[in-house]
């Protein structure tokens, strides 16, 4: 346990020295929150049927997407496939620690550094939209947390597969591309799940990212009542227990194909 809290401290010192990424994604945080509800809001405004969506419910929904976004999400995908590409894997393989929780301490790091940068813009918004936000049941509060870091770790499994793509796939960055693409689209990242036709939603409901990022999201605007969260928390359950069986299997044959 000392040796992941050495690793954790290290990896906020440098999240802290070289905090320019988090700048960026805070940047990116407030175009998420103010350009796509005055969108949906224009759209709604000329008259066009937006399924279970009022004004509040638009805003509220990206000021949680963005919320979300600095607590759940993790990009392991791109330092695993970084460091397999270089060769530093190497030293990680070398090393008596598990990689996969040295890699999610680093993620775990910087999301702490990001979170305590996006706490201001946080704030200002709170402040600014209040009278344009759903206010969550108190009630729902205890299961919604409950569910927050089967979101994280889902998010972070389903990146550490791609990143172990490197292993056969010497430039990666075209599939990163494409995961980040297909988890946005089908994670509700870009657009509530609700305005996508039905097709769109059955596929979305046999993936992974929604149970991270459209169902937390949707819990705290009340869609869901107590006696839904035990079929969400068996749904996280299950494609942990899928993705983790996946790494195991993709991690071994990548290492047993890199040390070749």
């Amino acid at each position: 346990m000392k040796k992941y809290w050495t690793i954790f401290k290290m990896e906020v010192g440098d999240a802290v020295a070289y905090r320019a990424p988090g700048v960026v994604w805070v940047i990116f945080d407030i175009f998420l929150i103010i350009g796509f509800p005055f969108v949906l809001l224009n759209i709604a405004e000329q008259g066009q049927v937006l399924p279970g969506l009022d004004a509040k419910r638009i805003v509220s929904y990206y000021v949680l997407l963005a919320i979300f976004t600095n607590l759940i999400w993790t990009h392991p995908e791109t330092t695993v496939g970084e460091q397999i590409k270089n060769g530093n894997v190497t030293t990680s393989l070398v090393k008596p620690q598990n990689y996969i929780m040295a890699v999610f301490l680093g993620e775990l790091a910087w999301k702490v550094i990001r979170f305590i940068m996006f706490l201001p813009v946080l704030v200002v918004i709170l402040i600014v939209a209040k009278h344009y936000l759903v206010i969550p049941s108190l009630g729902l509060l205890p299961w919604i947390l409950l569910m927050l870091p089967g979101a994280v770790i889902i998010f972070y499994l389903t990146g550490f597969l791609v990143g172990l793509t490197a292993f056969w796939i010497e430039e990666s960055t075209a599939v990163v591309s494409v995961f980040w693409m297909v988890s946005g689209l089908f994670g509700g990242t870009y657009l509530p799940l609700a305005l996508f036709p039905s097709w769109f939603v059955h596929i979305a409901e046999w993936l992974p990212w929604r149970y991270a990022t459209s169902i937390p999201i949707q819990a705290v605007l009340g869609a869901y009542q107590p006696r839904d969260f035990l079929h969400i928390f068996f749904g996280q359950l299950l494609w942990i227990a899928i993705l983790y069986g996946l790494y195991r299997v993709i991690w071994l044959l990548g290492v047993k194909r890199y040390t070749a």
